[in-house]
């Protein structure tokens, strides 16, 4: 069997085409890690909206929160309390009058390079949980700044 010239080609793109999808999904990834990518900012967006107001609730109330339903109730605070994809209740533990615990369920480890300024802690997959202290400067809770 021969190939004519107009076969050869478009046997060519297609090879070209897969070899492109191929190489796309090794850089960016499958379409499943970035959805998990990107439910991952959603929850370090979430614990960093969470710290903020906490540290504003604290500022106002003169004492932490006791717990996150204590935070969402305050008229003040317009938070998210909930995992974007498990509806699961984010962690939140008093430790002593001016630090307190925050935990989330990440699906994948967050790259070492999204380090930017106002990202939320570096962290592995699964549970993950960052101890705060509500006193010290916002700023100097965020990694590169």
């Amino acid at each position: 069997m021969t190939w004519s010239r107009g076969q050869l080609l478009l046997g060519l793109g297609v090879v070209l085409a897969v070899a492109a999808v191929i190489a796309g999904m090794m850089v960016a990834g499958t379409p499943a890690e970035g959805r998990a990518r990107r439910l991952d900012e959603v929850r370090a967006g979430d614990l960093r909206k969470i710290m903020t107001a906490v540290d504003d609730f604290l500022k106002r109330q003169e004492h932490l929160p006791g717990s996150l339903n204590e935070l969402a109730a305050d008229p003040h605070t317009d938070v998210s309390l909930l995992d974007p994809d498990t509806k699961v209740e984010y962690e939140y533990r008093v430790l002593d009058e001016d630090s307190y615990e925050l935990c989330a369920v990440f699906e994948l480890a967050s790259l070492p390079d999204t380090r930017t300024p106002g990202a939320f802690w570096l962290h592995d997959a699964g549970r993950n949980c960052f101890s705060l202290d509500a006193t010290t400067k916002l700023d100097a809770r965020i990694p590169g700044r």
